[in-house]
């Protein structure tokens, strides 16, 4: 797929540039389900990998008790094809590049922090087995909770929810990740 070194290349610039303050570089990789769902079929579930890198940004403070957090992630998943659905519906596998924006909050008790994000992603996908890309919106969120190791490290888990709208059906998704930060810049 064509657009995959496009999308980590925008990704990896928007990194780089940063905006001022400190910062974390996250990722995290785990399974996700997928229910999807075309008007006048059955749902089925899709099941795959998920793999994000976020860059986190704090311009309104540094890390601390409760800090407000703006974010960018570049994210791909893969779903294999579904089973059965009731009336005998299948659907196809697909994977997707999303490149999204997100705000934030961030809080932080010692060596442990918890994060929320909501944000939004914009999706280049392709069907298994043909040449069909496509592009589509998806609204995300994710619950995450961090354990610091040291100043610089910290390990946790992730759990990603979104909600796309992909060639007239809703797909919503869930996953589990286990994540690790690296936090960037001067020691606060």
């Amino acid at each position: 797929m064509k657009a995959r070194p496009i999308a980590l290349l925008i990704s990896a610039m928007l990194f780089a540039a940063g905006f001022p303050g400190p910062k974390a570089l996250d990722f995290d990789a785990g399974v996700a389900g997928s229910r999807i769902a075309l008007p006048g079929m059955a749902g089925a579930w899709q099941i795959g990998p998920r793999v994000s890198f976020s860059q986190d940004f704090y311009p309104f403070g540094s890390p601390g008790a409760l800090v407000p957090a703006l974010g960018v992630s570049g994210r791909y998943h893969g779903f294999g094809a579904s089973r059965p659905a009731e009336d005998g519906s299948l659907y196809r596998a697909w994977q997707a590049v999303g490149l999204g924006a997100f705000l934030g909050a961030r809080y932080s008790r010692d060596s442990l922090s918890f994060s929320f994000d909501l944000g939004a992603y914009a999706n280049v996908s392709k069907f298994s087995g043909t040449g069909l890309l496509g592009a589509h919106p998806s609204l995300a969120a994710s619950l995450g909770a961090k354990l610091a190791l040291s100043d610089r490290l910290g390990f946790g888990i992730s759990l990603p929810f979104e909600y796309a709208w992909k060639g007239g059906a809703g797909i919503a998704t869930a996953g589990f990740s286990i994540a690790g930060e690296i936090r960037l810049g001067r020691k606060e």
